[in-house]
Parts: C-alpha cells; structure tokens; sequence
C-alpha cells in the first residue's frame, strides 16, 4: 500500500467514524431482530414437521440392548476384549509396585470406594463390582507403568555394560585402573 493511499484511508475512515452511529442501541437491535427470525424459523418448523421420535418407553421389556453414548464406544470395545478376571495379576502387581515406591495404596481403594457409591446412588447399581473395575483398572495401569520402567532399566543396563568391554574383548571394570603399557 503506498504512503498516499494509507493517508486516504485513514482520512476517509476518521470521517465514517466520526458520522457514524453507536453499536448499542443499532447493532444490537439488527442482531436481537435477527436471532428472533431464527428462533421463530425454528420453531415453526418444528410445530409444521414435528420430531422424529421412536417408540415410547416400555419398562416391561427386556429386549433393550443398552448401548454407550459415542465417546465411550472405544471404552466398551475394549472391556469386550479385555475381560476383568485378567486384569486381577496385574492389580497385583500394581500394588506391589506402589508397595515397593512407598506410596500409600489409599487413594486407589478409595477411588473404587467412591466409584462404587456414585454408580449405586446415580444409575441404582447396587452390585459392587464396579468399584473393582475401577480399581483393577487403575492398579493394572501401574503395574505396566512398573514393568515399562524396568524394562527401560533393563535396556539402560545391557547398554552400558557394553560399553564397559574394551578393545580386546575383555570386561574393563570401573573400578581397576587400566595399565597404558608403560612401566615405571
């Protein structure tokens, strides 16, 4: 943009400012005036077609399969897969796990606590196998977080022990000081 044109613009601006009218009450009315033509759009359109609604709600049947809201469906495929009764070794290692770190392990039986009374007092479940699915799920989630690390530990290991080997083949130990050949 050149230097003139910047001056017109701005000249030109000042003066549309200058003569130009407030945001509230003229703005705000153009956009109250709309939302109204939209809300009323909707609405009339629902009254004119009506919602598709299914069947109503029949408490007596049994033939309803409950089924996951979206965000959950990866959740529920993976419970399908992975049955509880698998997850118990690994729990077990998860506590032993915490053990060992010194961390205390209430936290976790009080997540499953608390999972057990929300799922009782909201959804009316009352078989207290829920909290043990939280709970297993959690102590499993350390247990690989513990074999993770001692994997990476592992590998640390082996790695350093062969850069201990020197030259010729033979371990070098840290500790012995290595003779350069020249003697005293």
């Amino acid at each position: 943009m050149k230097h003139s044109e910047k001056e017109a613009y701005l000249r030109e601006y000042s003066l549309l400012k200058a003569q130009g009218k407030p945001f509230f009450p003229y703005a705000v009315a153009k956009d109250s005036v709309m939302a109204c033509v939209v809300l009323t759009t909707i609405i009339g359109m629902s009254i004119l077609f009506g919602a598709e609604l299914g069947p109503k709600a029949d408490p007596t049947t049994t033939t309803y399969v409950p089924r996951p809201e979206w965000y959950f469906f990866f959740l529920f495929e993976l419970l399908r897969v992975i049955k509880p009764a698998l997850l118990v070794p690994l729990a077990v290692g998860g506590l032993v796990a915490l053990w060992r770190r010194k961390i205390t392990i209430v936290p976790f039986v009080a997540l499953a606590v608390m999972a057990t009374v929300t799922a009782a007092a909201s959804f009316g479940i009352t078989r207290y196998r829920v909290g043990a699915d939280v709970g297993l799920t959690v102590l499993a989630g350390v247990a690989l977080d513990a074999l993770w690390r001692w994997w990476r530990r592992r590998s640390a290991d082996a790695a350093a022990r062969s850069d201990e080997i020197g030259d010729d083949g033979i371990a070098v130990s840290p500790r012995q000081p290595v003779e350069t050949g020249s003697v005293a």
